[in-house]
């Protein structure tokens, strides 16, 4: 693996990490996605019909902390093998 593969591992696992560890920013993106259409359909910003969640129980996805973690780690290994 070449130096650049490294820093983009390191830089995509990173990624997946602060989705992972943000709660906010992960459902935000989401939100963003699901309601995406609606607002270029309008021609001019739309705020999105937020749902009434409560912000105690919004909780960071747990799963891409572990995908990130893990590729880090492989990026890492790969790197330190060759």
């Amino acid at each position: 693996m070449k130096p650049h593969g490294i820093i983009l591992g390191v830089l995509m696992g990173s990624v997946l990490l602060l989705f992972g560890l943000v709660p906010d920013l992960f459902h935000g993106l989401m939100e963003g996605v699901r309601y995406f259409h609606d607002s270029i359909s309008a021609g001019m910003p739309v705020n999105p019909r937020r749902e009434h969640i409560r912000r105690e129980h919004i909780q960071g996805p747990t799963w891409l902390v572990v995908v990130g973690a893990m590729f880090i780690g492989l990026s890492l290994f790969a790197y330190l093998s060759n």
